[in-house]
């Protein structure tokens, strides 16, 4: 596994956001989409514990099994304006009946009264949902909740709450800060319009994955954004960054591989790099044939060499055959 990945990183900017790249979805609510007055409320469903909940009326029940709809949510941090950070959050899975979705981020931590609960709504068709939503956040701790209903017949809806917690660290100064990793289902070259749009890593763009689960015969696509390093006179940083695979073994994580330190400097970035915007964007394609199935942990490392302060991003996927 260590000489047969590829990896990629180059300099990303704070360039102004136009519409969200193709490969991502339309924002708009496809031709076969619910229609607004058919969407039922979901005020009860964002108040409910995270599951999977029959919905007739304004009442749920909570069911199992074969009616939950795995729902992934990541996240991709840039800077904003001030010190607000622009969290760009892709909702992701496979849904067989209309839907509709309303999200809500809530501020959890000591300045959640400082702010109002912040929520959009879509609808689509049946078929793989991957929506994007933009934010503009301050610097603190936030819960992500997902409210998702799909028409199973008639009035008979089918509701799913999930509840992702968030932490968004502050770009523009104090330690070293690192976006979430996210998993991608593939990667290709972006084009030039699309430099500082959500899940574009300098010169790659990556579709987030539409669920966390991958084949053994394929790859695992995974990218980062890193922040506030100590730059040099030529304002270059010096990163290590180390990758280690541990898998779920009964309860506990075992080590079970990792990959080359990965260096990030101003040998490998290049005299192309714009060390200006103070923040570097890296990610990796890893060949899953030697992982046998199962759940697994990566956990990234980032070392700022310089200041010798270090922060680590951690994601968990299933490998199946």
């Amino acid at each position: 596994m260590r000489r047969t990945f590829c990896a990629w990183a180059a300099a990303i900017g704070a360039v102004a956001l136009g519409a969200h790249a193709p490969v991502l979805g339309s924002q708009a609510p496809q031709p076969s989409a619910l229609a607004p007055d058919r969407a039922p409320s979901l005020v009860a469903l964002l108040g409910a514990d995270p599951g999977t909940y029959s919905m007739t009326g304004g009442s749920l029940t909570r069911v199992e099994g074969a009616l939950d709809v795995p729902l992934l949510v990541q996240a991709d941090a840039r800077r904003g304006t001030d010190r607000r950070v622009r969290v760009a959050l892709a909702f992701s899975g496979e849904v067989r009946q209309p839907w509709t979705m309303q999200l809500r981020v809530v501020r959890v931590d000591g300045a959640a009264r400082r702010g109002k609960p912040v929520e959009q709504s879509v609808s689509g068709a049946a078929g793989p949902l991957r929506e994007v939503r933009e934010f503009l956040l301050e610097p603190g701790q936030y819960q992500t909740v997902v409210a998702l209903a799909r028409q199973a017949d008639g009035r008979h809806w089918i509701g799913t709450t999930v509840r992702h917690p968030m932490s968004v660290p502050d770009l523009r100064g104090g330690p070293i800060a690192a976006a979430p990793v996210v998993l991608g289902d593939g990667v290709a070259a972006a084009r030039p319009d699309e430099a500082g749009r959500p899940f574009v890593f300098g010169p790659t763009r990556l579709t987030p994955a539409l669920g966390n689960r991958f084949k053994q015969d394929g790859e695992l696509h995974f990218a980062l954004r890193v922040y506030n390093w100590k730059a040099d006179d030529s304002k270059k940083p010096d990163l290590t960054l180390e990758y280690v695979f541990h898998q779920q073994m009964g309860g506990r994580l075992r080590f079970f591989n990792k990959l080359k330190p990965q260096a990030l400097n101003a040998a490998t970035l290049g005299a192309s790099f714009d060390g200006t915007t103070r923040a570097v964007a890296t990610g990796m394609s890893v060949p899953l044939a030697s992982f046998p199935p199962g759940e697994f942990e990566l956990s990234v490392r980032i070392l700022d060499v310089r200041s010798r302060a270090s922060v680590t991003q951690k994601v968990r996927f299933f490998v199946s055959a």
